[in-house]
């Protein structure tokens, strides 16, 4: 759905900030906080109203220079060593806006024994596309053990099966900070290895229904070829009782 239209002195406001969002800055982090407040007065949604690139930007330097920066500090060391562009590319633009959602996984992996980026982060989208599909809560994302999650939606395979480390309570606010209309993410490798597999199985299946269909053409035409056996008896011993008759009636 298209987002409504801001009246012209909104618009202006609009096109300047755009024009001056060219990098990452304290600046900009601030005069982000003030328009969007401007806006909302007017129940605008000033991120939504910006071009993905400013978007971008502007989702870059909240993070970097907001409220949630020394989560974000944390993030970006040991044991996930991850930066404000790595949690856009993998949650959205829209995540970074979160003070919650990047507090909350700067709590998961300071947890003992934190599981790996990869693990979590697919877990969270995994169990996120989940909910946003309309299944069950319960099939979501567990709160006490990482095997619990939920199974891959790509593969169908769970993508913390191999793992036992326990989860905290904060793993459920997690899936609670994200946008319900965040479009998916899906990872190009789990893609090309789902089409593999689908693929495979396809094959393997195509290649037993066509030996079962062989394994039948071949049953019916050993029973057809028996009782063509049995006609061509039946017709000879006719044609040789019909000569004899025949013969006698000839006499």
């Amino acid at each position: 759905m298209a987002a409504a239209v801001p009246p012209p002195h909104h618009a202006r406001l609009l096109q300047q900030f755009e024009t001056s969002a060219t990098a990452v800055s304290v600046q900009l982090a601030l005069r982000y906080s003030e328009l969007k407040n401007h806006f909302s007065i007017s129940k605008f949604s000033l991120f939504d109203l910006l071009a993905p690139t400013t978007r971008r930007t502007v989702a870059i330097a909240t993070a970097t220079f907001g409220n949630a920066y020394s989560a974000l500090e944390r993030l970006s060391r040991d044991p996930w060593n991850v930066s404000a562009i790595t949690l856009l590319e993998t949650f959205g633009d829209s995540e970074l806006l979160s003070e919650k959602f990047i507090r909350s996984l700067d709590d998961l992996a300071s947890t003992p024994h934190p599981p790996s980026w990869p693990d979590a982060s697919n877990a969270i989208l995994a169990a996120s596309d989940r909910r946003r599909s309309g299944e069950t809560r319960k099939k979501g994302l567990s709160a006490t053990r990482l095997d619990e999650a939920p199974f891959d939606p790509l593969t169908g395979r769970s993508t913390l099966a191999t793992l036992a480390t326990p989860l905290p309570e904060i793993a459920r606010s997690l899936l609670d900070c994200i946008e319900p209309h965040r479009p998916g993410f899906l990872n190009e490798e789990d893609v090309k290895l789902q089409v593999m597999e689908r693929e495979a199985a396809l094959s393997i299946k195509q290649r037993e229904r066509l030996q079962a269909s062989q394994d039948s053409v071949a049953a019916l035409w050993q029973a057809a070829d028996h009782m063509y056996g049995r006609l061509a008896a039946v017709i000879d011993e006719g044609a040789q009782q019909l000569d004899a008759s025949l013969s006698r009636f000839k006499r």
